[in-house]
């Protein structure tokens, strides 16, 4: 039943999800397959790329740094791509317009990059926002949980997406939070109990199994339960057009997003210039002679070597 002022609950959402991941679910066994086959030449690329350049040069920092400064790039934008396309698929799905999984990832392209640099504002945000007492960190990342559908389907990017989808939320943070904690608990005990399950019966190669053919399952349906979520946000506070005092809230989240970024960096900074001192003055010689020395010695074997002197 659909109220007027209130949401529908977890379970209608999650039968919803199921309903129409089962309309289609090649569409996004597909591109969750392509994503895991470009991982593997991705990785594989770098892999070959980092071994040829020790053979043919035998620096070791070369051939591990030039891979991951060439391949790495490629890796994420990659990433990016096949997400925001399972996003588009599912959400087309979700409004009645199927998507098949070429059509997705040509449409998506263009929201690649924004989806990437979105989710790294996101990032920033987020973390400065659990840097002040993990709370602000948890509401903030909830805030913005909306951030992908509104990309793709708002035409509104970075900054106002995440503020459309704050705006969204506005008055439902802690119904959605529940949701999704409600939600999480359902993903841990599916994608978990059978594989705990099988472990413990000693079938290992039935535990590895279950974990790769659930993923293609339990992901699309995470998916799906969010896009549930922003309909009914978007029927309960309607289409936001136009992000409201956009000037004046962008510099409070620049703000978090600066902390976010540079308090990881002065710690790091600050530790490292703490213990680089320390080992630099470890006499590495000397450790590494002291243990041959402990490897070295030999410890009596018989069971009766040590002789106890007799008592007078």
């Amino acid at each position: 039943m659909i109220y007027n002022n209130l949401m529908r609950g977890p379970i209608v959402l999650l039968k919803e999800a199921w309903a129409i991941f089962a309309k289609n679910p090649g569409t996004y066994v597909k591109i969750i397959g392509m994503n895991y086959l470009s991982i593997m030449l991705i990785g594989f690329s770098g892999l070959t790329i980092g071994v040829l350049l020790y053979f043919l040069t035998s620096n070791t920092i070369l051939s591990i740094g030039l891979p991951l400064v060439t391949v790495l790039p490629v890796y994420v934008y990659v990433q990016a791509w096949f997400s925001i396309a399972l996003s588009n698929a599912l959400l087309s799905d979700s409004e009645g317009k199927h998507m098949g999984a070429k059509e997705a990832l040509k449409a998506s392209r263009q929201f690649t990059i924004p989806a990437f640099v979105g989710q790294m504002l996101i990032g920033a945000i987020t973390f400065g926002g659990f840097i002040f007492f993990i709370i602000p960190g948890i509401i903030l990342s909830i805030w913005f949980s909306m951030f992908s559908y509104i990309l793709l389907r708002e035409n509104k990017k970075g900054l106002r997406a995440m503020m459309a989808s704050r705006d969204y939320l506005k008055g439902y943070t802690g119904v959605v939070f529940v949701y999704f904690i409600a939600f999480g608990l359902f993903y841990l005990a599916v994608s978990s109990l059978p594989a705990y399950i099988f472990d413990k019966m000693d079938m290992p190669a039935l535990s590895s199994i279950y974990n790769l053919v659930s993923g293609f399952v339990l992901t699309p349906i995470s998916i799906l339960f969010g896009i549930g979520i922003y309909h009914e946000l978007k029927r309960l506070q309607g289409n936001i057009t136009e992000v409201k005092d956009y000037e004046s809230r962008k510099y409070k989240y620049i703000a978090v997003g600066v902390v976010g970024v540079f308090v990881p960096i002065a710690i790091v900074y600050f530790a490292v210039s703490n213990l680089l001192p320390i080992f630099q003055s470890i006499n590495w010689e000397d450790l590494y002679n002291n243990s041959n020395i402990i490897e070295s010695t030999e410890l009596p074997s018989e069971d009766n070597s040590f002789v106890y002197p007799e008592a007078v």
